[in-house]
């Protein structure tokens, strides 16, 4: 592996890294934003359905009154404590709000192995290069020494 070999593998690491990090960040974004689009929905349906529970009630005692019994044509003190067939259970029914579940966060982490071996490698590289070198030098050296 030579020298351009090494630092192209380390720039094309460092970038496999800078674009985790940023897919990473973008994902942890998009699920937190998708949790609180959830638990908006899931307050709102919560609120509907205590309304219609509370519209119920109301209806109930109003259907019940003392009142509206007479009007029917019966009596609201036979039957019962509360009056006639009067209903005592309350509106009921629905589901209640339920939080989403929290999301996936997940800390990017780099891998800078492949930085490290190439750098081994172009270390490796001008060790031997430098041998290399050093052993043509000498053997100049001894040629220009011998008759």
């Amino acid at each position: 592996m030579g020298l351009f070999d090494a630092i192209a593998s380390s720039i094309g690491n460092l970038t496999d890294n800078v674009v985790g990090m940023v897919s990473q960040n973008h994902q942890n974004k998009v699920n937190l934003r998708m949790m609180r689009e959830q638990n908006d929905f899931n307050a709102k349906q919560a609120q509907l359905q205590r309304d219609w529970q509370e519209d119920m009630w109301n209806k109930n005692n109003e259907y019940n009154s003392p009142e509206a019994m007479i009007s029917r044509g019966l009596n609201p003190f036979v039957g019962s404590s509360a009056g006639a067939g009067v209903s005592r259970a309350p509106a009921s029914g629905g589901a209640a709000a339920t939080a989403a579940p929290v999301p996936s966060m997940q800390a990017f982490k780099p891998n800078f192995s492949g930085v490290f071996q190439s750098l081994a490698t172009l270390a490796q590289a001008r060790a031997s290069d430098a041998s290399a070198g050093e052993s043509r030098s000498r053997a100049n050296q001894i040629d220009t020494l011998t008759p």
